[in-house]
């Protein structure tokens, strides 16, 4: 009975890869003027994504229980928070928890980001305005821990999708550093109308959703980037990777799977070096500068009076030694 639950759930998870990659391979090869830059309909491409979807969905399943513990959750203070290690939050996808990220808090954390936090949310039972304000309370939170240090946000899927539509005021833009989303269904893809859930659903190719999202979209003042592979099996067409926005930065990652994005190695140095590009840019900003200013003149000027108080401490102890030098030695022994 074991033996057989174990085939079934292997069976269920290649069947999964085998019918989106051949949507892929269908969507992609079926195009008038071919497939879209970047994108190959190979056999030898559609089984490395199918390899790579098999496995990525096999490690869902076997890291999902770990999302339901307590270790991701955000502190109440973040005392070593840095404009060079800021609080990064991630944002998982549609059926995901927190565990999604469990190889990027280590390879961050490898790579000198300490301070990496996640949560989860419910994909059944919830509208896409639940999830927008499960993140501005997440925001919040980080705003408390670690005071004057802007956090950077990274989504996956879906999670990209909430942090975009939080973005659309100008308001939210300026309480973070930076934006980077991963396989982010920007204009919503046509696999979603196979979903489970109203959630899923809402995320049509061009949908009400993603025409509203569209409609509020801002040109953000921080440095936003949409990573995406051009072998994603869950976002059909391609097309619903681009996102329509001249302001961000589209940058296309190794040939992996939707969801291998999470467990590839290359990938995350990848997501670690914008991330960097990101806080290069806001050391390089007008405001970054100033208040980078404004806290060295403070700082300089602390020590200018601790300066002054030792002189007019040692200046008081001179006079005082130097007036009984010069008292009666007579007044001196009576006192």
């Amino acid at each position: 009975m074991l033996w057989l639950l174990i085939e079934l759930f292997f069976g269920f998870m290649l069947c999964i890869s085998f019918i989106t990659y051949l949507l892929y391979w269908y969507e992609e090869g079926s195009r008038p003027y071919g497939p879209h830059p970047g994108v190959s309909t190979r056999a030898a491409s559609i089984l490395r994504g199918l390899a790579y979807s098999f496995m990525s969905l096999v490690a869902v399943f076997g890291s999902y229980p770990l999302g339901l513990l307590n270790w991701h959750r955000i502190p109440r203070a973040i005392r070593t928070a840095s404009q060079e290690d800021p609080p990064i939050l991630f944002l998982h996808g549609l059926y995901h928890n927190a565990s999604a990220w469990l190889l990027y808090h280590h390879w961050f954390r490898l790579a000198g980001f300490t301070h990496t936090h996640a949560f989860s949310y419910l994909s059944f039972g919830r509208r896409f305005e639940h999830l927008q304000a499960r993140l501005e309370q997440r925001v919040q939170a980080l705003e408390k821990a670690a005071p004057g240090v802007k956090p950077i946000l990274i989504g996956h899927s879906l999670g990209g999708l909430v942090i975009r539509a939080w973005l659309s005021t100008a308001h939210n833009a300026e309480r973070i550093a930076g934006v980077v989303t991963l396989g982010t269904p920007h204009q919503g893809s046509k696999l979603a109308g196979l979903g489970a859930g109203g959630l899923c659903r809402s995320i049509i190719f061009r949908g009400p959703l993603i025409r509203a999202i569209e409609e509020r979209d801002i040109t953000p003042p921080i440095p936003c980037y949409s990573l995406s592979s051009a072998l994603d099996n869950m976002v059909l067409p391609q097309e619903g990777l681009h996102i329509r926005n001249e302001a961000w930065h589209e940058e296309r990652t190794p040939l992996v799977s939707h969801i291998a994005m999470l467990y590839h190695k290359a990938t995350a140095h990848q997501v670690i070096a914008v991330v960097r590009a990101i806080l290069e840019e806001q050391a390089d900003s007008p405001d970054f500068l100033e208040t980078a200013v404004m806290e060295e003149n403070a700082e300089e000027r602390h020590e200018h009076g601790v300066r002054e108080w030792q002189t007019a401490g040692a200046m008081a102890e001179e006079a005082e030694w130097s007036d009984e030098a010069d008292a009666d030695p007579i007044d001196t022994v009576r006192g």
